[in-house]
């Protein structure tokens, strides 16, 4: 979880609640100072966005699907790794076709 300065005890406890599943939250700190000279679009977003842009500091392999903490997934997101990108870095959706930019 990108984050500036998320206690070290709550990944502990939520790593013990995962541990069930066979799963962790790793703590990977961002330093705010690299982000807080960026330009926000309104002011309800915060300098925090821009963390999704320090994901290549923290993750090595070749594929990384970035996802909001807003969104719910009903099924398996695996066949999302095997998308063609078509030569660009990254591809995305928008969730609202009609105003596409």
């Amino acid at each position: 979880m990108l984050n500036e300065n998320l206690p070290t005890e709550w990944f502990t406890l939520m790593n013990r609640r995962l541990e069930a599943i066979d799963s962790e939250i790793l703590n990977c700190r961002v330093s705010a100072e690299s982000f807080k000279h960026f330009s926000l679009p309104s002011a309800h977003i915060h300098y925090a966005t821009f963390f999704r842009y320090a994901i290549p500091e923290f993750v090595q392999e070749d594929r990384v699907l970035y996802l909001d903490c807003d969104m719910i997934f009903t099924q398996d997101l695996s066949p999302l790794f095997g998308v063609n990108l078509g030569g660009f870095s990254y591809k995305s959706r928008c969730p609202c076709p009609s105003k596409r930019t």
